[in-house]
């Protein structure tokens, strides 16, 4: 038994437009980029992004949002106390969530998704894409590496994958 939440598909389909990220393998190692042209364009892309985000730091302000979220409509799903502490001890030890305010980090709690799953049932495989953050709450997940006949890791109560 665990936990986990994800963006919703029409808020990742409209973050993916925006910033031109396509879901194929071509696009994630660049191969999809075949001339000199086309590599300058995109590092001159990255290299903006990059520069908004320091100023923006530097700045203290948060980079304008020019995705437009306003017909989403955030899911809060119940949980004991228990389940809610176990879930903000995970968070407070990965590094993906250190830097939220608490606000952020409490919203996220509200949006963590109870799912269960049976012995020996396969939660995700390598290459997949990693856009769920799974806290477990009972049990012990075995996690296997292609070419590796034992587990690398063993997540148990309070670990996240």
């Amino acid at each position: 038994m665990g936990s986990g939440v994800s963006v919703p598909a029409e808020m990742k389909q409209k973050i993916h437009t925006h910033f031109d990220i396509k879901p194929t393998q071509e696009w994630r190692i660049a191969s999809d980029l075949k001339t000199e042209e086309e590599l300058r364009a995109e590092i001159i892309r990255l290299r903006q992004l990059a520069l908004s985000c320091v100023n923006a730091k530097l700045d203290k302000k948060r980079i304008k949002d020019k995705i437009d979220i306003s017909g989403y409509t955030r899911k809060i799903f119940e949980k004991n106390t228990a389940t809610r502490i176990l879930l903000k001890q995970a968070m407070a030890e990965t590094s993906l969530f250190k830097r939220c305010p608490q606000v952020e980090k409490e919203e996220v709690v509200n949006t963590f998704q109870q799912q269960k799953f049976s012995s020996g049932t396969t939660i995700m495989k390598q290459g997949d894409r990693g856009d769920t953050f799974y806290v477990v709450e009972s049990g012990i997940c075995e996690v296997y590496l292609d070419g590796h006949k034992r587990p690398v890791a063993t997540p148990q109560a309070g670990n996240s994958f």
